[in-house]
């Protein structure tokens, strides 16, 4: 296609008489931004590219310099993906014709390639943004000083802050003079390639699946920790017939708190270890609560400091009969019964992780996740 445009204007706009004694060449092509190309890759005598853009961005405004500054640059003409660049000698005998058939690079970034790999342990692409693993703060710092002066007419965009939690996070975005975006990135600075971060790794949420003898009375919720499952009695299914996590690679436990056939105390850990996400489920033979998820009322318990180093305190004027600590994996570490003036738990001796902590109550149970720092 890109040979039968070159001949079509070609034969169209010029009539080409190459003629040694003239120039009608470029001694270069310069664009109105960076671009992946190979070292060397123009040559004047050359008149046909096939280079690509950025992932997710815009081809750049094509620059061209004669050779002979007496020469002439013809306007440039645009069709489809093709760029030509038309230049005529001097004395007008002799044309030639630049072609650059421009396509869209793979879901990898241009400016990734600038940092330097030993830095980088994962990127990927998610949701319009790259996500970029890094190992340290300062290999952010060698990026942009390592990338600024490769292109002055890309302006770099910090938006967010950093994001808090056990995943850090800035998030770059990359515009050009007229201050459209070009690429966006993500950047997690992480201590070793052994936890990486990002969707792709942090997710902890579930999907409620229906079954046979099963229908959820309300949607999932990140926010929500109370689900009913409405079912006919006896249930005699496994109730891990009705959910699973939507990231495959996370895990979830079904604690020894839970009563078959009742009620399911669910811990749910993210393929990176960092996140963890707890709900209970209760099987009802009709939906008591709310469908709507604006009307669902959760239990006004405040937990402090979380990250806890030893004393973890409650703030709640519920009145808690029991409190039990269990590992990501349902492990029971600790259970205690609660005296009414009594609003704390010594956490001194466990080691650093995520926990969850059971609640007991005249009315109601509830899970929190804590995190041991």
């Amino acid at each position: 296609m890109s040979k039968f445009l070159y001949a079509l204007f070609a034969c169209f706009l010029f009539s080409i008489n190459l003629n040694a004694q003239t120039d009608a060449s470029l001694s270069q092509i310069n664009f109105t931004f960076n671009v992946n190309t190979p070292s060397n890759w123009f040559h004047p005598d050359t008149l046909h590219y096939d280079l690509e853009y950025a992932f997710n961005g815009y081809p750049p405004l094509v620059i061209g310099i004669t050779t002979d500054s007496n020469a002439s640059i013809m306007p440039l003409v645009f069709l489809s993906d093709t760029v030509f660049i038309g230049v005529e000698s001097a004395d007008g005998s002799v044309q030639q014709i630049y072609s650059i058939l421009w396509s869209e690079a793979p879901s990898s970034s241009q400016i990734l390639a600038v940092i330097d790999s030993t830095y980088i342990c994962d990127s990927y692409f998610y949701d319009g943004f790259f996500i970029v693993n890094l190992l340290e703060d300062d290999s952010i710092n060698t990026f942009l000083e390592t990338y600024g002066p490769l292109d002055t007419s890309i302006s770099i965009v910090i938006t967010g802050g950093a994001t808090p939690g056990p995943c850090i996070s800035h998030t770059y975005h990359f515009t050009d003079s007229a201050g459209i975006t070009l690429e966006s990135y993500i950047f997690y600075f992480i201590e070793d390639c052994d936890t990486l971060c990002g969707p792709n790794y942090s997710n902890s949420q579930l999907n409620l699946m229906g079954n046979t003898n099963g229908i959820w009375c309300w949607d999932y919720y990140s926010s929500v920790t109370a689900y009913q499952l409405l079912v006919d009695f006896p249930f005699t299914d496994s109730i891990e017939d009705y959910f699973e996590t939507i990231d495959p690679d996370a895990s979830y436990s079904i604690l020894p708190t839970s009563v078959s056939g009742d009620f399911y105390d669910v811990v749910i850990v993210s393929e990176n270890g960092l996140y963890t996400d707890s709900i209970t489920i209760t099987l009802v033979d009709t939906c008591t609560s709310p469908l709507s998820i604006a009307e669902i009322e959760m239990p006004a318990i405040g937990l402090y400091p979380n990250p806890v180093k030893d004393m973890l305190y409650l703030d709640t004027d519920l009145a808690i009969q029991e409190l039990r600590v269990f590992d990501s994996f349902g492990k029971e570490l600790i259970r205690k019964n609660m005296e009414t003036s009594e609003h704390n738990i010594d956490l001194s001796a466990l080691p650093n992780g995520i926990y969850i902590l059971h609640l007991i109550g005249d009315n109601s149970n509830s899970n929190h996740k804590i995190i041991k720092d």
